[in-house]
């Protein structure tokens, strides 16, 4: 006998339909809403990550300009390098996009912040 996918439920139930995941109609409702909230929580918490990395490079930039930067500074700034929107090549260099700034880190572990228009 299969049991209930809710999370909440895990009955057993007669399976009439050869795939049935669920006991009821209301576990599956029940569920799709935990799911649902689930990818929500992950979206704003993506999204915070994304604005943070944001408003640290509009720091950073407004202070160093387009001057090559450490790249350790990234520790004080919160900063989470995998955020960005696109790739854009400049001058044959590819820069990650945020919003209008695009960054690059080079081998020497320097790090130019651009301003872009």
């Amino acid at each position: 006998m299969p049991e209930c996918n809710y999370q909440l439920c895990n009955r057993g139930f007669i399976n009439r339909h050869g795939n049935s995941k669920y006991c009821s109609k209301k576990c599956y409702e029940e569920e799709k809403k935990l799911r649902s909230s689930e990818k929500y929580a992950e979206m704003k918490k993506s999204l915070q990550g994304r604005n943070q990395t944001y408003a640290s490079l509009q720091a950073l930039h407004k202070t160093h300009g387009e001057l090559p930067i450490p790249y350790t500074i990234h520790h004080e700034y919160n900063i989470d390098w995998g955020f960005f929107e696109s790739i854009r090549s400049i001058e044959g260099i590819n820069y990650r996009v945020i919003g209008k700034y695009g960054y690059v880190r080079f081998q020497d572990n320097s790090l130019i912040i651009k301003l872009l228009k």
